[in-house]
């Protein structure tokens, strides 16, 4: 799928200039995820079979089902949500409320490239855990700042 393998080109592209982290692009089988089964086929550079399946069957997502814009643009609290995750907004002071540095508390002359990297991973952790039933919620700041510290936050 040499088209599709541009997209993730283009998204790491798209990250570096709002200063966040890229995130891997996925083909999934939305007739797997229908049945309850693995609906990731793999990468779109990964060698996939599309011998059995529809087209109509197929969407390019992002891994961790992380939300794409065309799901974020309809629900403005969900898009408010992953804002935080837009390194140029923490960068302009503009990372929506209560996300701060202040909050986290990273230093003002701190680059976010130094300390996204955690919370990101720490934010895919816990979607992960509260789909499998892990978490009941949403974890506090301070939950949170322990999990991004286990990958590397610095502060």
């Amino acid at each position: 799928m040499p088209q599709a393998a541009s997209i993730q080109q283009l998204e790491n592209r798209v990250a570096k200039l709002l200063k966040r982290c890229p995130h891997r692009l996925v083909i999934q089988n939305n007739k797997a995820a229908a049945l309850r089964q693995d609906e990731i086929m793999g990468a779109p550079s990964d060698p996939i079979d599309f011998d059995y399946l529809a087209w109509s069957d197929l969407q390019i997502a992002y891994e961790h089902d992380w939300p794409t814009f065309r799901r974020l643009k309809g629900h403005p609290e969900t898009m408010n949500h992953y804002l935080w995750h837009w390194g140029i907004l923490w960068d302009k002071g503009l990372v929506p409320y209560p996300w701060s540095r202040e909050l986290f508390g990273v230093p003002a002359d701190m680059p976010v490239e130094d300390f996204l990297p955690a919370l990101t991973k720490a934010h895919i952790i816990i979607r992960r855990d509260m789909a499998a039933g892990i978490l009941p919620e949403y974890p506090s700041y301070r939950e949170i700042l322990a999990i991004a510290r286990s990958y590397g936050f610095p502060c």
